[in-house]
């Protein structure tokens, strides 16, 4: 605690810790007149993360959500973990604002890179730089044809229709009844008149969205931290306890189909990681019990170390890493052979299974449903 004098106009500097990631600085100020009259007390306290990287443990896997510690650049568990306010400093993390683009309400997310590895205590880990850094690649979902961009743009609102171009404006229920392909289709129609750029929101994007609220939130348990959203019957316009930092909808209400990513004769694949959405083969998905999944530990080979694809898993929720519900392809059915596009979120009706980290894998293209809608993005 000091006090200082400080003259109008003068600008006094704070040097924090050199081991620090985060600083919480307490001030008060007054003012004193040439007489000594002083002014009421003025607090106010400024919480900054001070560092460009910021990471988060897997210290335990399963327990319906798994338990996570935030970590520093060099992978040691922070004594004091961090809180809304730090992350909000964050010029990726606090970069999430709101836009308009051609009438409609979009989610700007910054460009960040990424970092899967070990902690010092030798759990898995991820972290995120909104810089360039040793051992950090930038994430798929911000290339675009061979080309790194500054942002892409995320729905704010589970879409709707206005019969020609999909929406992303608010007081409506979710567009539902379409396939993917005229979905993809109805968003990709918002690019006329020089507005580019549209597009169905994509596996690359919805993991990075991922990727960022682990790491602010420590849990995969989204409805427990952050809300259940419409998760017991369909009718709610917004959806608005299921979101995270200006997202609206993210789970619950309507499922939402996802560009991509698809299972194909039981195999995994994705668009590219350099934006050219061409499709790129990431190994055998794992064989589902005859039931909803609960990820365990998750895929890192090939490109999935940017994203939450489940390498182990379990049959209760209550076990999971994940308590969101996974199917990869319908084993009880045998269709493991066929193609078949994601639905994420969770519907309506799927109670506890809903969730961020939800993915339902077993419907083709031709499918449409009353319960599956979409999401806008651009790029």
């Amino acid at each position: 605690s000091k006090t200082l004098a400080i003259a109008a106009g003068e600008v006094v500097t704070f040097t924090a810790p050199a081991s620090a990631v985060a600083v919480d600085l307490a001030v008060s100020v007054n003012m004193v007149d040439s007489l000594g009259a002083q002014s009421a007390t003025q607090a106010v306290t400024i919480s900054e993360i001070i560092t460009n990287i910021v990471g988060v443990q897997m210290t335990t896997t399963g327990g319906n959500g798994g338990t996570w510690a935030h970590i520093d650049a060099a992978g040691a568990v922070l004594g004091t973990q961090l809180v809304t306010s730090n992350f909000n400093s964050h010029a990726v993390f606090g970069g999430m604002t709101d836009v308009t683009i051609d009438g409609q309400a979009m989610v700007k997310v910054p460009k960040f890179y990424f970092k899967v590895g070990t902690s010092a205590a030798g759990k898995p880990a991820w972290w995120i730089s909104d810089v360039p850094a040793a051992g950090f690649a930038v994430h798929p979902a911000f290339m675009n044809a061979g080309v790194e961009v500054a942002q892409f743009y995320y729905g704010k609102y589970q879409c709707g229709f206005d019969g020609t171009k999909m929406l992303s404006t608010s007081g409506h229920l979710p567009t539902v009844l379409r396939t993917p392909v005229q979905f993809a289709a109805d968003a990709a129609a918002r690019n006329t008149a020089g507005v580019t750029g549209f597009m169905m929101h994509s596996f690359w994007q919805l993991s990075a969205i991922q990727m960022l609220y682990l790491i602010e939130n420590k849990t995969m348990d989204s409805q427990t931290k952050t809300g259940s959203g419409v998760t017991g019957v369909l009718g709610n316009v917004e959806n608005g306890s299921a979101n995270y930092r200006n997202i609206i909808g993210l789970w619950g209400n309507a499922g939402q189909w996802l560009d991509g990513f698809k299972t194909l004769n039981g195999d995994i694949k994705t668009w590219d990681i350099n934006g050219n959405k061409t499709w790129v083969s990431q190994g055998s998905a794992p064989t589902p019990y005859a039931g909803w999944n609960y990820p365990l530990t998750f895929k890192s080979n090939n490109n999935l170390n940017a994203a939450f694809i489940e390498s182990t898993f379990t049959a209760t929720a209550t076990g999971g890493t994940s308590a969101d519900g996974h199917i990869m392809y319908d084993a009880t059915a045998g269709i493991a052979t066929n193609e078949y596009i994601p639905v994420v979120g969770g519907y309506y009706n799927n109670g506890a299974n809903a969730g961020l980290w939800f993915l339902d894998c077993r419907n083709d293209a031709s499918v449409s449903y009353g319960a599956f809608s979409s999401r806008l993005a651009k790029v």
